[in-house]
């Protein structure tokens, strides 16, 4: 892979990570909650927890996606069986955050 798309790659796996951490509080609040605790646009600036998220904390979805990323780059391409090991790996190692639905797909002991 040319340097500018890993350079690009790198850059959208960090800006997804960045943007899911300043998210991560919210999720699945009530509508409104972020404007609610900054009722002032540009006070603060600084990430806040919440909603058992420590500041700066992501969620499953980028612990996933950083697994789907090393998959992609050990194995120089999309080898699914990979990233379903990997993914496998990871919720049983219990993590913070795992989707009722994920987590039962990827502990069925279904390949």
């Amino acid at each position: 892979m040319p340097a500018s798309h890993l350079d690009r790659a790198v850059g959208a796996v960090i800006g997804s990570a960045v943007g899911d951490a300043l998210g991560a509080p919210f999720e699945f609040g009530p509508e409104g909650a972020f404007s609610a605790r900054f009722p002032s646009p540009g006070e603060g600036g600084e990430m806040c927890g919440g909603g058992g998220w420590d500041p700066g904390e992501a969620t499953d979805d980028t612990q996933m996606a950083v697994l789907i990323a090393e998959s992609l780059l050990e194995c120089e391409g999309l080898e699914l069986p990979d990233v379903f090991r990997r993914f496998q790996r990871w919720a049983a190692a219990d993590p913070k955050d795992i989707g009722l639905q994920t987590e039962a797909v990827l502990s069925s002991g279904d390949p």
